[in-house]
């Protein structure tokens, strides 16, 4: 089989301007699977304008709105949630269900009402998250909100590049309990994670790695873009 790799952008600039310069100078790749808009963005500007700024280069690029951290409210709130979403034309949404399984059900069901695609995050790639790292999430939760989220049929999923062994445990399990999914992974570049490792340790799903600041912070963006074209493209 051969594996989908592509290079998602964590969209996470201060204002419009580098955004628009951000999607001008990378839209054409052809390793780039999508935008990742956060809340920075999306509190400045708004959704919309920023889903139609992207459009406005390429129509069917995918836009991904991470919430940070979607999932950590009450059931009850989800299909608003979702509805906002998809009315400014969000095409997935990252939940990471702090707030348990009910949030995750409520979540997973509204998102795919309004015909959006659900990406559960499973472990954030900063240090002292789970409790074994000195963080508040035990160590089970990962492998709880894993298998509730293949139940409902969730074929996208976030794990660290920063935590390889971490990845590779759940992705093993992934596999075991669902088959080949997506995997997509943050921390790649600034935060220490490397693009090859982790793609080797999530083997065999297709995978995406969400790549930010290496990328708006460089000098020469497109430039950025080709030595990433080049690991992608290139490899296995």
């Amino acid at each position: 089989m051969i594996r989908n790799k592509k290079l998602i952008i964590a969209c996470d600039v201060n204002t419009i301007h580098e955004f628009n310069f951000l999607v001008a100078q990378s839209y054409k790749s052809p390793i780039l699977g999508g935008y990742k808009l956060g809340f920075s963005l999306a509190l400045r500007y708004g959704l919309p304008k920023l889903v139609q700024l992207i459009q406005g280069y390429e129509e069917n690029i995918p836009v991904i709105y991470d919430h940070q951290k979607a999932g950590s409210d009450i059931p009850q709130v989800s299909s608003q949630f979702a509805q906002i979403c998809s009315e400014a034309n969000i095409h997935s949404i990252i939940v990471f269900p702090h707030a348990g399984p009910k949030t995750l059900i409520a979540m997973v069901d509204a998102i795919v009402n309004f015909e959006m695609e659900p990406i559960i995050g499973l472990c954030m790639s900063h240090e002292a998250y789970l409790s074994s790292e000195g963080g508040y999430i035990c160590d089970e939760a990962p492998l709880n909100m894993l298998e509730l989220a293949l139940q409902k049929g969730v074929s996208k999923f976030v794990l660290p590049s920063t935590k390889p062994e971490i990845a590779q445990k759940y992705a093993e399990i992934i596999y075991d309990k669902g088959g080949i999914n997506t995997i997509m992974s943050p921390g790649i570049g600034s935060q220490g994670g490397d693009f090859t490792e982790i793609f080797n340790a999530v083997a065999p799903h297709h995978f995406c790695g969400i790549i930010g600041s290496v990328i708006y912070n460089s000098k020469n963006i497109v430039d950025t873009i080709l030595e990433y074209e080049e690991i992608i493209l290139g490899g296995n």
